[in-house]
């Protein structure tokens, strides 16, 4: 795939493989798969990458869709490949990932900051050498009692899903306004 110089990427950081497929881990897999839907982007795996990688045009520009297959504490592999292979800015990227810190069906935009214990973020934050980095975060909240990483590799409830497709839905018009616009535009995440 040629992707010219000037070209964005989203990531949506989760784990690989049907076993995870429903994990609230995996809430950026689902964003980035609603935005490669909506875009016409097929996903396709890639060997060399160590993802499924897609592309779309958005206003003029090329947009890279990524999913990492590394294994979301493991991520930062994935990311410095695309990074390297296509000469991505750092500016120019944008990631997606579940945040326990927020409660189910909020989201929250980031221009920088650090991991906040997310090990997704931590392996890409080392792999890039700096914590100036885009992100979408999908609030998936804490367990009332339990473990944080029983949790995280839990399926959603079928109680919690109406609530997952609406904030699958506000994570992936955050990432639309990001990619149009940036962080000129306030963010509209309600």
């Amino acid at each position: 795939m040629v992707i010219p110089e000037g070209a964005k990427a989203v990531f949506g950081l989760g784990n690989p493989g049907r076993k995870y497929k429903g994990n609230r881990h995996n809430i950026g897999f689902m964003v980035v798969e609603a935005l490669a839907v909506d875009l016409g982007a097929g996903l396709k795996r890639s060997l060399f990458l160590a993802g499924r990688v897609g592309s779309a045009v958005i206003e003029g520009r090329r947009v890279l869709l990524v999913e990492p297959s590394t294994y979301m504490n493991r991520s930062g592999a994935c990311v410095a490949k695309v990074v390297a292979r296509y000469a991505l800015k750092l500016s120019d990227i944008l990631f997606v990932h579940d945040e326990v810190d927020l409660p189910l069906g909020e989201v929250r935009v980031r221009q920088k900051g650090s991991s906040a214990g997310h090990r997704g973020m931590a392996s890409i934050i080392q792999a890039l050498q700096t914590q100036s980095l885009s992100r979408v975060r999908v609030g998936i909240a804490r367990p009332e009692n339990g473990a944080v990483a029983d949790h995280v590799l839990s399926d959603f409830l079928p109680a919690e899903r109406p609530a997952v497709k609406e904030v699958v839905s506000l994570a992936k018009t955050a990432c639309l306004q990001w990619l149009r616009y940036g962080f000129e535009k306030p963010f509209e995440l309600r």
